[in-house]
């Protein structure tokens, strides 16, 4: 059943209201490296620290991001409002949200997701420079910070969709042996998309079997799969590239590539019978 967007909206609605109360007696948590625990309300972030206010309204406590072990924030309301305007395609309304949960806990928990999903709001926007822009800045300000693996690989598909493929492989190759939180699959197919253009397709076969080997249940491993094929054939070797269609046809007998690749068995076979029969006549 497809629900329409006001459905959805007024479900939203209803959930704030309850997450509202909820989060009145919920209280901000951040755990030091010294063992402490601070409970309140996070007040303010800057590039450095944070403040929060304890419960009774009395103390503000600073708290320095190195001193920081873990932190455990309810989810602001402003950020399921956020989460709501991007859903419904309101990205300007979203994207002032986001910074004002940006302003308030800076690169800290809601604040660094602010950061990465108000940069997408910007791309919807057709305003992409200043979205790399952005990213780059917090990847610079915060290279700490929990979340750092995904704005890395979010700035380099940009780049990688915008055609500037040396700045993108630079960072997938940094987060592919950094073995960091970001998505392996995805980087290592990226990384045979753009060695295959540029025809070093040695590396791309390379990137694309770690893809089918080590990630094989991600949605990259199919395409990789295929494009391994290709890259058999750009090397020189029938024999592999028809040995990997006739697995993938194998595996994946309907679908995306299933069609290319029978297409692709019956052309090496033809073209193998072709060198044979030269051989033969030589």
């Amino acid at each position: 059943m497809k629900l329409s967007k006001n459905i959805l909206l007024s479900f939203f609605l209803i959930g704030a209201i309850i997450l509202k109360s909820t989060y009145a007696f919920a209280l901000d948590k951040v755990i030091l490296k010294s063992g402490k625990v601070i409970k309140g309300d996070i007040i303010g972030a800057d590039d450095k620290e944070a403040l929060i206010q304890s419960p009774d309204k009395k103390v503000i406590f600073t708290v320095l991001y190195k001193d920081i072990k873990e932190v455990n924030f309810p989810k602001p309301q402003l950020m399921l409002l956020a989460d709501n305007n991007y859903f419904l395609g309101s990205y300007e309304k979203a994207y002032k949200e986001y910074l004002e949960v940006m302003g308030k806990y800076g690169p800290l928990s809601w604040g660094a997701q602010a950061y990465l999903k108000a940069a997408n709001c910007l791309i919807e926007l057709g305003q992409v420079e200043k979205a790399v822009r952005m990213q780059e800045e917090f990847i610079k300000k915060y290279p700490s910070a929990g979340n750092i693996s995904d704005f890395k690989l979010n700035l380099a598909n940009l780049f990688f969709k915008d055609g500037k493929q040396d700045k993108a492989i630079k960072i997938y190759e940094e987060l592919a042996s950094s073995g960091g939180d970001a998505q392996p699959g995805e980087i290592n197919f990226k990384l045979g998309e753009i060695y295959f253009g540029e025809g070093s397709f040695e590396k791309s076969l390379i990137s694309y079997l770690r893809v089918i080997v080590l990630y094989h249940q991600v949605k990259w491993a199919r395409e990789a799969k295929f494009k391994s094929g290709l890259c058999y054939e750009k090397l020189g070797d029938d024999l592999r590239a028809l040995k990997t269609y006739r697995e993938f046809i194998k595996e994946f007998p309907q679908g995306e590539f299933s069609a290319e690749s029978k297409e692709k068995i019956n052309s090496l076979k033809k073209r193998r019978k072709g060198n044979a029969e030269k051989d033969k006549q030589g």
